[in-house]
């Protein structure tokens, strides 16, 4: 699938003491079928030699442009691409990560053939040891935003990565010095856009590494998670849009268990740990009258309002 089009496509690199891996994402992005891209490596106060290798690719292909920076974190990386690019759309790649050779023109032969303005493909989590095999029977779907954000995959709803944006969507900010900061950006960003193209195809390679920014379910004693679902609630409030809320209610609700039990196996701070389960008590009374929950899911949910100290038991005993 190969667009007929001239777009300009920007990739923005964020790269932070990535010097193990940095080449082997940026060959990647020089082996696209789609040749029209400008290639942003933002070298956020790298201390290590990843910048010296940013512009020693620099030299070699004039599509890349190296900004270096300040170390200001991830979301300060992504707003400096952010505010450098010229690109009719846009993605973002982490430096650890790579693509395959038909991510760009995948992801925006999606955008023309079906007249969104985002698109997404699958994406493979991998170690140093191995990535599994891509799988092969590929299919395309059109997604409206309310579908693609209550289905119970997920796993195309929260990640900033393995997206093709319009540029339209440029004037978008990441929260600089917040965790979690994909969430916010890729459901505002989806929610504008409503329709959203995707292809199971398996063209983003997520490299798992020790002091990945990401984590199952991080212990950082942080709720920045929270603040992000509460800006999302106060977004729908404000577009009318109420068939949302309580289900976003409940999946604050479900990320508030995790981080609590996280949390009680790290023996944190007790103030962190009550802190959580007021929050948790103030959303659980937006869902007990929602009739569209399942029956575990409500079990769960009420069995922890009842007794965290009995479901906290249970999840070891589970686990």
């Amino acid at each position: 699938m190969y667009p007929m089009t001239e777009d300009l496509i920007s990739v923005i690199i964020p790269v932070y003491n990535v010097s193990k891996y940095l080449p082997r994402c940026l060959e990647s992005v020089l082996k696209q079928t789609y040749r029209n891209m400008e290639i942003l490596l933002i070298d956020d106060g790298s201390t290590d030699s990843s910048g010296e290798i940013c512009e020693a690719y620099a030299k070699h292909d004039s599509r890349i442009h190296v900004i270096h920076k300040q170390n200001g974190g991830l979301s300060s990386a992504r707003n400096a691409g952010l505010d450098s690019m010229h690109g009719d759309y846009y993605t973002f790649i982490d430096s650890d990560d790579f693509v395959h050779p038909d991510y760009v023109s995948t992801l925006l032969a999606l955008c023309m053939k079906y007249g969104t303005n985002i698109s997404q493909c699958g994406c493979i989590h991998g170690s140093d040891s191995q990535f599994p095999d891509r799988n092969s029977d590929a299919t395309d779907t059109v997604w409206n935003f309310h579908d693609l954000y209550t289905d119970t995959d997920g796993s195309y709803r929260c990640t900033a990565w393995g997206k093709l944006y319009s540029a339209k969507y440029a004037d978008e900010r990441f929260p600089v010095g917040k965790i979690n900061e994909d969430e916010g950006y890729s459901f505002f960003l989806q929610h504008r856009a409503q329709r959203i193209a995707l292809t199971n195809r398996q063209l983003y390679y997520y490299y798992m590494r020790q002091g990945s920014i990401m984590r199952p379910v991080s212990i950082n004693p942080k709720f920045d998670f929270m603040e992000i679902y509460d800006q999302i609630i106060n977004y729908l409030k404000i577009k009318n849009d109420s068939t949302l809320i309580p289900f976003v209610h409940k999946e604050l609700c479900i990320r508030i268990i995790l981080r609590w039990c996280a949390w009680e196996k790290a023996h944190y701070e007790k103030s962190c740990t009550e802190r959580l389960k007021a929050a948790y008590r103030s959303n659980y009374d937006h869902i007990t009258d929602w009739s569209d929950i399942s029956v575990r899911e409500r079990f769960v949910l009420h069995l922890y309002r009842w007794s965290p100290t009995l479901f906290y038991g249970l999840y070891r005993m589970c686990r």
